[in-house]
């Protein structure tokens, strides 16, 4: 459905304003009232884009994997060295974790059939990606060949989790000091070069 500008910019206010009570107050605590009141929008107007709570929480949900998706893939396939391919994907991957206006789907409610199916397609497309990133640190010798995609999946998740559950607020870990502990973190596997 093709939206007027005017009434996208109120769904990007609906979406923006949800998704900040959601953060704050987690999924449970927050009402369709208090969002159309926090979006300064009546509730018939809410409910015209939005059936229902779950309706706008999935579409925030599916609006921030596909972002991510989309900012992985102008990583990849961008022209900079691979080093900083490898430090731009781990970015954009743990960027939704410290951002204060995203809220992250910890299973407190259960997600529609649908959407379930576009994780999965989501988490699919992503392993992808990541193999075309891991054959050309291959193909370039930064990568030891002998190390299997299998084992640089578990190695990524361990650091993904691993930043995630040491460092709370990653926003307050300088993007600097983040690129040199993701440069310590993959000197393990970047080895080859060497």
């Amino acid at each position: 459905m093709e939206l007027s500008s005017r009434s996208q910019k109120k769904v990007d206010s609906i979406v923006l304003n949800a998704s900040r009570l959601f953060v704050q107050h987690g999924y449970h605590k927050v009402t369709m009232e208090s969002i159309a009141q926090y979006a300064n929008v009546s509730k018939v107007t809410l409910y015209k884009y939005f059936a229902d709570k779950q309706v706008l929480y999935e579409h925030i949900l599916k609006t921030i994997y596909l972002e991510e998706y989309n900012e992985i893939i102008e990583v990849i396939d961008s022209h900079v060295p691979f080093e900083e391919k490898i430090d731009g994907v781990v970015k954009a991957r743990i960027k939704k974790y410290y951002d204060n206006n995203k809220p992250i789907f910890h299973g407190e409610i259960t997600l529609s059939l649908d959407l379930q199916k576009f994780i999965k397609k989501h988490k699919k497309q992503m392993i992808i990606q990541r193999k075309k990133l891991y054959e050309q640190g291959k193909m370039e010798g930064f990568i030891c060949e002998d190390v299997t995609d299998q084992t640089l999946e578990m190695y990524f998740k361990i650091i993904q989790k691993g930043l995630v559950s040491e460092f709370k607020d990653l926003g307050e870990l300088e993007s600097e000091n983040l690129s040199q502990l993701l440069k310590i973190l993959y000197a393990g596997v970047l080895g080859c070069q060497n």
